[in-house]
């Protein structure tokens, strides 16, 4: 899958993800509070986590996997946007488990 399409479908996800977010905290109940804490930006701290160490493991294997795959036709991505994608994700991992700070401790 191209890389641009994935990235573009991951950032439309969280998006999404921050908007069922702010439903539940639009509710205002103890519950919706709740759900919105554990349910919603927890896990989205925990994807985003996820998806930095995957861009990690891949800008470090890069040369690697150039090396094996030199003689073939296929079209890998460049270092560059493991890079971008390390950088996008880490703030999004950072905005996620910041808002999740912020309402655990209330």
């Amino acid at each position: 899958m191209n890389p641009t399409v994935t990235l573009t479908v991951d950032l439309l996800m969280f998006t999404a993800w921050g908007a069922f977010g702010y439903l539940f905290v639009a509710i205002d109940t103890r519950l919706s509070h709740n759900m919105a804490t554990w349910g919603i930006a927890l896990v989205a701290a925990i994807v985003a986590v996820s998806k930095v160490f995957g861009n990690l493991s891949g800008a470090f294997m890069w040369n690697t996997v150039n090396a094996v795959f030199a003689e073939t036709d296929l079209e890998l991505p460049g270092a560059g946007r493991y890079v971008f994608r390390l950088i996008v994700f880490g703030a999004l991992a950072a905005a996620a488990s910041t808002w999740w700070s912020s309402w655990h401790a209330r």
